[in-house]
């Protein structure tokens, strides 16, 4: 395994998932994690009225989750929230501190680089009470706060001459009341396979600190997880660097559950 001292990150670690809570419950039961992707449905219920006022102009939900939670595209009017859930879910687990709103909407919000290629992106969760449950960003490897301070120690796990278009996978925030009810699986899946954004790109990298045990068993769920090394913060605490081959992942997530 690859060792590297680092002195400063930009980037969050990857999932805030440390002290797992045990999925609600309805009517005594387990709630079921299930859910409907909409994209490819054929027919669903219409949205009520609060989805179409508090989410327009979006057409609609990427999935629908069989609790209510919908996944969609993030926008920046979702920063202020993202924000919070950030700063008490991920950051603990962070080699930085936390996004600005500005920061947000530049890292997290929806955008292209003039080759057409996604350079920022992100899936937000809301339940049916308009509580964020989570998110899932990606931003452009190459992007320029990708590629500063510590954030350089991960090119050296990977041969960035093979030509395989990269992202870095991150955050990913669940949020702890609804944490094991399959929240962080529909994430990805909206993220990586109904969204289109990142079809183009082959590997996704993602950081997370060693102690978050629930993230890195989370993540090596996945199919196509590969752990390439790990690097040491300035003060000392490890994080370990994860590669998803993502046409593996797609494939995994396809798959029904």
């Amino acid at each position: 395994m690859r060792n590297h001292n680092t002195t400063w990150l930009l980037l969050p670690a990857a999932l805030a998932l440390t002290g797992t809570t045990p999925a609600p419950t309805i009517g005594g039961a387990r709630r079921c994690r299930s859910r409907v992707a909409l994209a490819s449905s054929k027919a669903t219920a219409a949205p009520s009225a609060w989805w179409d006022t508090f989410f327009a102009p979006q057409k609609g939900p990427l999935i629908v989750r069989e609790d209510g939670t919908r996944l969609r595209r993030g926008t920046k009017d979702d920063a202020p929230k993202i924000r919070v859930l950030w700063a008490a879910n991920v950051a603990p687990n962070s080699l930085g501190a936390a996004w600005s709103h500005g920061g947000i909407e530049t890292a997290f919000v929806y955008r292209k680089k003039r080759d057409g290629r996604a350079a920022a992106t992100s899936i937000v969760a809301y339940d049916e009470s308009r509580n964020l449950a989570g998110f899932a960003a990606a931003t452009a490897a190459d992007e320029a706060f990708n590629n500063l301070g510590p954030l350089m120690a991960w090119k050296t796990f990977f041969d960035l001459d093979d030509g395989r278009p990269r992202v870095l996978l991150g955050p990913v925030c669940v949020e702890a009341s609804v944490r094991g009810a399959g929240l962080f699986r529909d994430l990805y899946e909206a993220l990586l396979v109904r969204s289109s954004d990142l079809n183009d790109v082959a590997e996704g990298v993602v950081l997370i600190h060693a102690e978050n045990h629930a993230s890195l068993k989370a993540h090596r769920r996945l199919a196509g997880c590969v752990q390439r090394g790990e690097f040491a913060s300035d003060d000392g605490r490890p994080f370990v660097v994860l590669a998803l081959d993502l046409a593996a992942v797609r494939a995994g997530l396809s798959k029904p559950t």
